[in-house]
């Protein structure tokens, strides 16, 4: 049975009025090919209580915030959200902070800073955690310093999946919140006046979030067609087979959103059927005030 199935039987049991509810989450992960550096996560038991987790959570945001840099005037501007809500795998924590590199390599000067929202022990003691909650407030301080009408907000996510268009978010202990979900995220964004934005979600069945996301001025990057699973979240991996495409591929470099999808979505491919996996068919949704990011290379840029 899929973790998510798992997760949906007991989801009856889990009240949702509190900030953070107990719950046990089973992970089927799939396997490699490319192997981890970075240390293993260190046992649940050394994280920090839930109280003292709850009382920083306004400091960690105000720091986090504090660390964007201020917009500069008559140009387009980028701010970044990244999210890593799987708290039990150190692997969403090093694919969400290498989206934030990337988007400070990929837009360069125009890049004004970006949030890390996670779950995963390492990141605890300095970053938010990852829960709705922190997604709008993190979504709100964004808002409060863009010109909504110009700059561009990229907010990535990677966790496990479901298909009705939520993604996991739970602590190393197994607490676990409300998840973030497509309609939450899109209702986020537009209290917070973002309306141009790059949404990419890393996850099993992340299609799904498409509808809910959409408009003229949003492009929605996913991992998977919404009735696939997407590969690769397993601890004994440096990223998921989706996010090792996409963010370890050209884009970086300076190439276009366009170039960098269509090569990872080509690399997935190979890679699944080397497996013998069922093709995850990674989806793109490009609304048609967009059209010119999507399809222009870091160069173009002014």
């Amino acid at each position: 049975m899929s973790w998510w199935r798992v997760f949906q039987r007991g989801s009856a049991a889990i009240a949702l009025a509190g900030a953070s509810v107990l719950a046990l989450l089973s992970d089927t992960p799939i396997g490699p090919p490319r192997v981890a550096t970075a240390s293993a996560q260190a046992p649940a038991a050394a994280m920090p209580s839930i109280n003292q987790l709850y009382q920083a959570q306004g400091q960690l945001m105000a720091s986090e915030l504090g660390g964007l840099q201020p917009r500069v005037a008559g140009r387009t501007n980028v701010y970044a959200i990244a999210v890593a809500g799987q708290g039990s795998m150190q692997l969403f924590s090093r694919e969400a902070q290498l989206a934030l590199q990337v988007a400070a390599g990929r837009f360069g000067g125009d890049y004004r800073g970006g949030v890390l929202l996670s779950n995963v022990l390492s990141d605890l003691p300095s970053h938010p955690w990852a829960n709705h909650a922190s997604v709008e407030a993190a979504a709100r301080g964004i808002g409060e310093r863009i010109d909504p009408a110009r700059d561009i907000v990229v907010i990535y996510l990677t966790s496990h999946g479901a298909p009705d268009a939520w993604i996991a978010t739970s602590l190393p202990n197994n607490t676990v919140f409300p998840p973030i979900s497509s309609t939450s995220l899109a209702a986020a964004l537009s209290h917070a006046g973002i309306r141009r934005r790059v949404v990419i979600v890393s996850a099993c069945f992340s299609a799904s979030w498409i509808p809910a996301l959409a408009s003229d001025d949003t492009i929605v990057i996913t991992a998977a067609a919404k009735d696939r699973t997407s590969f690769g979240c397993d601890d004994s991996r440096y990223l998921t087979y989706f996010g090792e495409a996409f963010l370890e591929g050209p884009l970086a470099r300076g190439a276009s959103l366009r170039e960098a999808f269509e090569i990872a979505r080509g690399k997935v491919a190979k890679w699944e059927a080397e497996e013998e996996f069922i093709p995850s068919m990674p989806q793109a949704s490009i609304g048609r005030n967009l059209q010119g990011l999507w399809t222009e290379r870091a160069a173009a840029r002014k």
